[in-house]
């Protein structure tokens, strides 16, 4: 037997995998059943040429269509595997999956596809309700961000092996932390999903603000004090404005996640927010990992910027963090996903030299059109030479201790 099969066996029958960021593909009737009466579904609009749907959220396409400004995907909010018009949409390998659609409706689809991929948990984060922070009616908001909760808690109900995070409506610091005490009792909970930005009064770009505003801090501060687990998720729907500025979907991929990451992280340390409320954890989802190295050494870089030494000494503004971009990273505040087919030597280089292989997680995005069914299979064999120390972290220990499991 091989070194590659030999490590397969041990994870086939020895560690229990954790996926640390798939996905629920909602569909529009989930939201319908739970929402509260006195509210109706947003818009829907539908191209009839090839029957794709957007919803429209004050005024806007999501997704956004082809050739618009950060355009979005062609499927739009089709929400199942197989396009009416384009054929099959997910797992453009050669499995197939199990499961009828990305919603929770498959449930026992949903696991036996666990099982083919070797993946014992699942954490899952939304797709429509990420959007929601769009929204600028904060209780209306919030009324769709229970409705996905609800329907979430009840399928989940019983279910050992789908943990979830909810999501709760940014638009009001105060109606989140409402849902945040909320969701910590519902059932599957593993922490909350959040989005890189949110609905503002024109902070930033087209009337968006991150989440590292200083309007947040109640939140974080709150986060901080119940121990909740934050994923951070990117989604190209959102109007991003370094995506708004080309018109190509290629565009709106490249520029959606690892760009956002690295400007987000960078106000989140840069806002001391590890600092006051160093209980906080944050997850980084759906850009992989290779970003961080030349993030981290060029953020660290700036600390020796003769600009900033000047007007720290000069004019008494510090603007540096209490600490290198690297120790929050060993410190425990920051965690970033890994998927199957990255780079075993930078992923070696955040082991070996960095030091961080304790703050990578592993992720399959199952639900989406990336998701393979083969993925952990896929990591452990292109990943051996990491060996079983750190592909264990990465594929289950890291998670864990991210989540607060105890299994």
């Amino acid at each position: 037997m091989s070194e590659k099969e030999k490590l397969e066996s041990i994870f086939n029958k020895e560690i229990k995998v954790i996926d640390a960021d798939a996905h629920i593909v909602e569909k529009l009737e989930h939201y319908q059943k739970y929402l509260d009466s006195k509210y109706k579904l947003p818009q829907v609009v539908e191209d009839v040429e090839f029957g794709t749907r957007y919803w429209v959220i004050d005024g806007m396409l999501v997704p956004r269509p082809l050739r618009a400004p950060g355009p979005g995907p062609v499927k739009g909010l089709i929400q199942h595997f197989d396009h009416p018009r384009f054929g099959k949409v997910i797992d453009m390998h050669s499995e197939t999956p199990s499961a009828r659609d990305g919603s929770l409706d498959d449930i026992e689809g949903r696991l036996r596809d666990m099982d083919r991929m070797g993946v014992y948990m699942q954490v899952v984060n939304p797709t429509l309700a990420i959007p929601i922070a769009m929204i600028k009616d904060a209780n209306y908001a919030a009324s769709l961000c229970r409705a996905y909760n609800q329907y979430v808690s009840d399928k989940l109900e019983s279910i050992e092996r789908i943990k979830a995070n909810y999501v709760v409506p940014l638009q009001d610091v105060g109606l989140a932390i409402d849902e945040l005490h909320r969701v910590v009792n519902y059932n599957g909970y593993a922490g909350i999903a959040i989005p890189p930005i949110v609905i503002g009064e024109g902070e930033v770009g087209n009337g968006i603000k991150t989440v590292a505003d200083p309007s947040f801090d109640p939140f974080w501060k709150e986060v901080s004090k119940l121990n909740v687990p934050v994923t951070i998720h990117s989604l190209s729907s959102l109007p991003l404005p370094w995506i708004l500025l080309g018109r190509k979907y290629l565009y709106s991929r490249v520029m959606t996640h690892s760009i956002t990451m690295e400007i987000l992280l960078t106000l989140l340390i840069g806002e001391g927010y590890f600092d006051r409320y160093p209980n906080i954890k944050v997850l980084l989802a759906e850009a992989g990992s290779t970003w961080l190295p030349y993030w981290i050494f060029y953020y660290s870089e700036q600390y020796e910027h003769p600009s900033i030494k000047i007007a720290k000494e000069y004019y008494g503004i510090n603007e540096l963090p209490k600490a290198q971009p690297l120790e929050y990273l060993k410190s425990g505040n920051i965690y970033v996903s890994v998927e199957a087919e990255e780079p075993t030597d930078i992923l070696e280089y955040m082991i070996r030299k960095m030091g961080i292989g304790s703050q990578l997680v592993f992720a399959t995005d199952y639900g989406h059109e990336e998701m393979v069914i083969g993925a952990v299979r896929n990591f452990i064999e292109n990943q051996s030479e990491l060996g079983k120390e750190s592909l264990m972290n990465i594929l289950s220990l890291n998670s864990k201790k991210f989540y607060n499991f105890n299994f």
